[in-house]
């Protein structure tokens, strides 16, 4: 998964410089353009990260599994309390 977000990264990028490119911006247009490509590239990536946080089925053994580590989060908090 990190492969796909980083080529989404750097697709950002290259479209960014290729639009600096075609408008034959200046180094400071050039730079400003490579910011908001790699805004919204980043942008892209924490859309595309929710939808498959929130999306994503999840199987019984992991969410058994994960509430096991909530609950003995939970035990330590209480170990600690005076």
């Amino acid at each position: 998964m990190k492969y796909v977000f980083a080529i989404i990264f750097i697709l950002s990028l290259a479209a960014g410089y290729g639009v600096s490119y075609i408008n034959g911006l200046s180094l400071t247009g050039t730079v400003i353009s490579l910011a908001v490509a790699g805004f919204a590239g980043s942008s892209i990536i924490a859309f595309i990260f929710v939808f498959l946080y929130f999306f994503e089925p999840e199987t019984d053994k992991e969410k058994i599994e994960r509430l096991k580590a909530e609950i003995n989060q939970l035990k330590d908090i209480k170990r600690l309390e005076p």
